[in-house]
Order: structure tokens, then sequence, then C-alpha cells
């Protein structure tokens, strides 16, 4: 504010204390508008990655075909047969119960991959898949 308001008296012989308030107000905002864009940009294009693998997201000793092991004839039942659909909800609340990697939270990563949005609504994507790629 007061580099433009030497600026007014210098370039157009407008003395600071004439400049409406309003207007000084405006300019400071514009001020700190501008400075902030510019500290969050240079910290968007100074952010470093960490570059992850898959493989590195699941947990060790975690498994969750584990509770169909011994089930040789469950490909061969048919989508409709009872006992597909029960070891499907089996299969379905181990993917949901599912521990995490809590090394990763809280850092910047990137990882190979391309995002399906599963559920979006006017503020952006709420749910997507994260599918790899290699």
């Amino acid at each position: 504010v007061h580099l433009y308001s030497y600026y007014l008296q210098q370039a157009h012989g407008i003395p600071p204390l004439l400049i409406p308030g309003a207007l000084r107000r405006r300019m400071v905002l514009v001020y700190m508008a501008c400075t902030l864009a510019l500290v969050w940009s240079t910290h968007a294009w100074a952010t470093i990655y960490q570059d992850i693998v898959w493989h590195q997201l699941v947990p060790s000793g975690w498994n969750p075909t584990q509770s169909l092991r011994g089930l040789r004839s469950f490909t061969r039942l048919p989508d409709s047969d009872p006992r597909a659909q029960a070891m499907m909800d089996k299969l379905r609340s181990a993917w949901d119960e599912a521990p995490t990697v809590s090394s990763f939270d809280g850092h910047d990563v990137r990882i190979m991959g391309y995002v399906v949005p599963l559920e979006s609504g006017p503020s952006g994507i709420r749910e997507f898949l994260l599918v790899p790629y290699f």
C-alpha cells in the first residue's frame, strides 16, 4: 500500500492522504490476494513428491483371499448360487475392513495409475477408483 501511495504521489502528484479509504482498503486486499497467490503457487510448484509403487500400499501379512482358501469348487459355482453370494459377501467385507499403510499419511506421494470417478457432485469427485498401470 505504501509503495502504491508513493507511486500515486510520484507519478500523478496525488498525496497519500487524499486517497479515499475505500480505495486504500481495496488496494490492501488486492495486495494481500496477490501475495497469497504468489506464495501458494510457489509452494505448489516447489512440492516434491515421493514416488511409490503399488505393492507399498499393501500392508505386510494382509491377504484378503485367505478366507477363500480350500474352496476349489468356488470357481465352478454359478453367480446365482447362495454359496457364491455368501463368499462374495465375505470377500467384500474383507476388502471393506482392509488395513492401510499409515506411513504415507500426510506425505505428498505420486503413483502410476489413473482415476475412474465412481461418485461425483457439484463440489467434485467424492469417490473414485484408482486403477494401476505399469
